[in-house]
């Protein structure tokens, strides 16, 4: 009965689907007569399933189940686009698979049986089957009650189960009719509900998990019971919701955020076992969406475990092989290069049974014969960098072949190195000079602001000592007083040294003594400064606000009263010094008592002065000593000559003698004054 059934399965591998991982695993979890009934009969449905949606399928290009992610994103008018993404530690690479469908297709998963995407409208509820070409295929109509936003397609791709805060909708795939089934939500702590935009599946365990936007945490879903686990994890401080969840193919769970400050997309990368995340920032233009993936796949994975590689130093480098496809493999072989020169150290960790051609003492960690089971384990290799190597830029990439037992067709798998964002990165392997290090981390010249303590942390690694002159027992310190200071970098074949001079600053500025002026003079102010490094900033202002000049060693100012000007100075170790200035305005109307108007051009007129600008004289009279006005204008200014009295009365010089004069003048800042006074006419 068992060698029928995988019969049929390996037939249908070849055609168009792969489940036969999802027998195997099946009949790996019964192992009694009558479980092993009920089994084939659950096989017997899928396959009923399957080959009903053949010709349907056959339209769609299956994706390539390679441990890459889709995130599907909606736009304001409800047209979805598919994004795929290639996740690394340090990098995000995403490719648009299609755009503008006019649907919101959302709690998508991926089915592994056909290798298709399976998404739902939530409101209309309609279900989609999505293929790598872009095409999109409408199922059917699905008997939902209420939204769901959240879901996944169980590893085993018989369930597409649902989730909102009230209910798991579990669609039985396996049926044509594909029936839903409900199960309430409860949880395992009174709080207030639970508020999840997106769910994943675990590809080993099978377990579900989603992230709490109520409580900021990640929670676990049992399918069977509805059963929410809001207790295990702890906070996370991010009270908000991660509507695109997805694992890798190593198995890390992976969720996609928005930081609303920043108005990016954040990726966070889930510890399963403590709940914690770290996060990273990624330009996107993502908006309501949501993720899946398919990591049921063999992949190899390569990293440098040193933060920096230099000359003769001892690197290890380690090879994770994933394998989550359901299947054991045998057989297979792995090879990886190395520049010549880089010579394998030794063979750290090999957790695959297997033969070593070539390893410790060359250039090639060549293996074959290597049993592959399920799960993630790795090779650790270290390797010596030669003496003469500083400099080189090199990529390495190694590869695991073999063939698949069930196709028996050759797979051939290249190292994916883990920082990168892009399928079958190589891992670059760049040697870097230890004085190059250093030199970027330390600084030739310091300058302590007053009170300030600066604190150097330097790089460390177990290839280079790190030892201070002076004795300093410690690779980091903190300086607060002026000194010279000699770093010596000592490495198994080299001492390099750093020079590091720290000064206390002298920085600070002066803008003079106080200055008094004439209203309506102009005014420079030059700010004198003593600094080791350069002026960043100059930022005046007065009383009554900043003046905005923030690159002005030097400004021009006229002032209409008594003025206090204060400047402070940045430079570009971060310093500040400051200094004020005050400038007094003489704002007197200057009036003289006597004037002969004798046509000498000396003192012929009799008019009102002042600083500058001048200022305005509403009235302008004069009156003789019987109280007669002898002379008026109006609407004239401060310092106008002709404007004045000539002394004379009706075209006839006016006799000498004592005048009275009166003005009605008005100030810059509209404020008017009254003057009176004498004055004596002489010829």
């Amino acid at each position: 009965m068992r060698s029928i059934t995988v019969r049929i399965i390996q037939i249908l591998t070849f055609s168009h689907y792969r489940i036969l991982d999802i027998a195997f695993f099946g009949y790996a979890l019964r192992n009694t007569q009558n479980n092993l009934i009920a089994f084939l009969d659950k096989i017997i449905l899928i396959l009923f399933f399957t080959l009903s949606m053949l010709s349907s399928i056959d339209a769609q290009q299956k994706f390539d189940c390679d441990g890459s992610a889709y995130v599907t994103v909606v736009d304001e008018n409800e047209n979805t686009s598919l994004i795929e993404l290639t996740v690394g530690d340090q990098d995000i690479t995403q490719s648009t698979v299609f755009s503008g469908f006019g649907n919101n297709i959302n709690a998508i998963g991926f089915n592994r049986t056909d290798s298709l995407i399976y998404g739902i409208d939530p409101e209309v509820h309609q279900l989609f089957r999505i293929g790598a070409d872009g095409v999109v295929e409408t199922v059917k109509f699905l008997p939902l009650i209420g939204n769901y936003f959240a879901g996944d397609v169980s590893p085993l791709g018989d369930q597409l189960v649902l989730f909102n805060r009230d209910s798991l909708a579990v669609v039985d795939l396996t049926d044509s009719e594909m029936p839903v089934d409900y199960r309430a939500i409860t949880t395992t702590t009174d709080s207030l509900g639970v508020f999840t935009t997106d769910i994943a599946f675990h590809p080993v365990t099978q377990v579900l998990y989603g992230y709490d936007a109520v409580q900021g945490k990640l929670i676990t879903i049992d399918v069977e019971t509805g059963v929410v686990d809001n207790t295990s994890y702890p906070s996370q401080n991010f009270n908000s919701a991660i509507p695109a969840m997805f694992f890798d193919a190593r198995g890390e769970l992976y969720g996609i955020g928005t930081n609303s400050a920043l108005q990016e997309s954040t990726l966070f990368h889930f510890d399963l076992e403590t709940g914690t995340s770290t996060r990273s920032g990624f330009d996107s233009d993502f908006g309501d969406r949501d993720g899946c993936s398919c990591p049921y796949t063999l992949k190899l994975f390569q990293k440098k475990r040193n933060a920096y590689v230099t000359p003769c130093a001892r690197v290890e480098l380690v090879l994770t092989v994933a394998n989550l496809t359901g299947q054991a493999f045998s057989d297979f072989s792995l090879r990886q290069d190395l520049p010549d020169g880089y010579l394998i150290e030794e063979i750290v960790r090999n957790a695959y049974p297997s033969v070593v051609h070539s390893g410790a003492g060359t250039s090639t960690l060549s293996l074959s014969a290597m049993d592959i089971s399920q799960g993630i384990d790795s090779i650790v290799i270290a390797i010596q960098i030669p003496e003469y190597a500083g400099g080189d830029m090199n990529e390495i990439q190694a590869e695991l072949f073999g063939q698949d037992a069930i196709t028996q067709a050759t797979q051939s798998i290249l190292s994916n190195d883990l920082d990168k964002g892009e399928k079958n990165a190589p891992t670059d392997l760049f040697v870097e000079e230890v004085f190059d290090i250093f030199q970027e981390a330390i600084p030739n010249f310091v300058e302590l602001c007053e009170g300030d303590t600066f604190s150097l942390r330097l790089p460390s690694s177990s290839d280079f000592e790190l030892v201070w002159r002076d004795s300093f027992p410690s690779a980091n310190r903190d300086f607060t007083e002026s000194g010279d200071f000699i770093l010596d970098i000592i490495t198994s074949c080299s001492t390099t040294s750093i020079d590091l001079m720290v000064r206390t600053t002298t920085f600070s500025v002066d803008l003079g003594e106080d200055i008094d002026i004439d209203l309506g003079e102009l005014v420079f102010l030059n700010a004198m400064s003593n600094s080791f490094t350069p002026i960043v900033d100059f930022t005046w202002q007065t009383l009554a606000g900043e003046i905005p000049c923030g690159q002005c060693p030097t400004i021009q100012v006229r002032p209409r009263e008594d003025t206090k000007y204060i400047l402070l100075v940045e430079n570009e170790t971060g310093c500040t010094t400051t200094d004020e200035i005050n400038i007094f305005v003489n704002r007197e109307v200057y009036v003289p008592n006597i004037f002969s108007p004798n046509g000498d051009g000396i003192n012929d007129y009799f008019y009102l002065l002042s600083g500058f600008p001048s200022i305005k004289v509403l009235e302008f009279n004069i009156y003789n000593r019987w109280g007669a006005q002898v002379f008026g204008a109006t609407d004239s200014m401060t310092n106008q000559e002709l404007s004045g009295w000539d002394g004379k009365i009706k075209g006839k010089l006016a006799n000498a003698g004592a005048y009275v004069w009166t003005a009605i003048i008005q100030m810059p800042n509209g404020r008017k004054e009254q003057l009176r006074g004498q004055l004596i006419l002489t010829q």
